[in-house]
Order: structure tokens, then sequence, then C-alpha cells
């Protein structure tokens, strides 16, 4: 996939987390958003899936998710992104 990945590292982010992801998703269909959960006791994955993002599962450590997520990542570009924090 040629364009940018979004990785969104999120620890119980579920009252955030979608409109972060819609403000990526707004760059364009070709737009990448990775949501790496840390562990999460809410419903952060549900509401990230519903929000389009693809969510995978990490070990809980901001550094360690975004190194996660951009080895997963497709694009050519990588944008990290905090989950209260729009593009």
């Amino acid at each position: 996939m040629a364009g940018i990945s979004v990785v969104v590292p999120t620890l119980n982010e579920e009252g955030h987390v979608a409109e972060a992801i819609r403000s990526a998703r707004e760059g364009g269909p070709g737009v990448e958003v990775l949501v790496v959960d840390g562990g999460s006791c809410d419903h952060t994955r549900a509401v990230a899936e519903a929000a389009g993002a693809t969510v995978v599962a990490s070990p809980r450590g901001r550094g360690i998710q975004l190194d996660h997520g951009a080895r997963q990542a497709e694009g050519d570009w990588l944008v990290f992104l905090h989950a209260d924090t729009r593009l």
C-alpha cells in the first residue's frame, strides 16, 4: 500500500479514539489507521473498529506500542497520533 499510515497508541481511550480516527481518515481513502492497544479494559477496541481503524494488540507502553504499529504499517509514510489529538 502506498500512502500514509497513522499509528494511534491507546490505553482506555474509548472517549477520544473515534474522533482521532475520523480526523486521520479525512486525509483520503489511502490512509491506513492502526490503533495499537496496550490492554484497554474499556471499549476502546470496539470503538476504534467501529470508526474504521485496524486494531492490533500490543504490550503496554507508548514506545513499545508505537514500534509495534510502525512495524505493522503498510504505508510509505508514518504519522504517530495520540488518541486525544486531531489532525
